[in-house]
């Protein structure tokens, strides 16, 4: 399987470095997030093909100096050295494009993820649970980060793919669970009774309205801090429209907080607005 993906990914990356020298940036922009999708050219293009990264780059946090954790400034300056995943290489400014595809490729923008992590590391968080982890980035770069801030004992990454780069079940967690399921399964619901509380669950998984409120609710009775991804994304409506409704219907259960800063460079040219990470803390 490794080297069927590896495979796909080298041909979708020599195809989006022809198609995109050949076009302008707000034209490539455009078909990038609208047409691909649609034409459901997804895998060839390595879009949910996890990806075999390199892991060992998450070895630098542990190097990183104390007084960089709580700087979200700093972070910014420091998380593309990890690598960002060349999924999202079209919607990226210029100079983080030469990180696309290096590292453990965290499908993230490091200008929202900084400030994230700076947050949530101030929260003590000793237990974590990621639905849908994707290559696997993001989930070892939080656990690591969590580590350094506070030491966290049981980390669980949640996804319907295999992730090969969480095979071996490492993280910084001083326990980790790498679980190849639904999470509207009935076996994902037992798995949680028995398994929780966590201080803090990540659900950026099926982006469906349904499916991302079902998350929530789900993991509501489960966790006590809930982090949901792309609650701006151009291309996330159900996120957003779950976003909303915790905003309006959950306030006086959840103090709320957003991550949603935007590269101007890209929304100049997209006019769309990307990603952005909501943060609801149980009172």
């Amino acid at each position: 399987m490794d080297g069927e993906v590896s495979a796909i990914r080298r041909a979708g990356r020599r195809l989006r470095a022809a198609v995109g020298g050949r076009l302008p940036e707000p034209l490539y922009h455009a078909i990038w997030q609208r047409a691909v999708p649609r034409l459901g050219l997804g895998r060839l293009l390595g879009h949910r093909v996890p990806a075999m990264i390199d892991a060992s780059r998450v070895a630098e946090i542990e190097r990183w100096p104390a007084d960089a954790l709580s700087d979200p400034v700093e972070l910014e300056r420091r998380l593309p050295t990890l690598g960002i995943s060349a999924d999202f290489a079209p919607v990226l400014p210029a100079p983080l494009r030469a990180h696309a595809g290096e590292g453990v490729e965290a499908g993230q923008y490091p200008n929202q993820f900084a400030p994230y992590l700076a947050f949530v590391g101030g929260l003590r968080i000793s237990s974590y649970i990621e639905i849908g982890v994707d290559h696997g980035g993001t989930f070892l770069i939080t656990t690591a980060y969590l580590n350094r801030r506070h030491p966290v004992e049981r980390a669980v990454a949640v996804d319907r793919f295999e992730v090969p780069a969480l095979r071996d079940g490492r993280s910084a967690a001083r326990t980790t669970d790498v679980l190849k399921l639904d999470s509207a399964s009935k076996r994902f619901a037992r798995y949680l009774a028995e398994a929780g509380p966590f201080d803090l669950a990540l659900i950026d998984g099926d982006h469906s309205e349904s499916r991302c409120r079902a998350d929530f609710e789900l993991l509501s009775r489960r966790a006590r801090v809930i982090a949901l991804h792309d609650i701006v994304g151009a291309n996330t409506p159900g996120v957003r429209a779950v976003w909303k409704w915790i905003r309006t219907t959950r306030a006086s259960e959840y103090d709320l907080h957003e991550f949603t800063a935007q590269y101007a460079e890209v929304e100049r040219a997209t006019s769309e607005r990307y990603m952005g990470i909501g943060v609801a803390v149980r009172r």
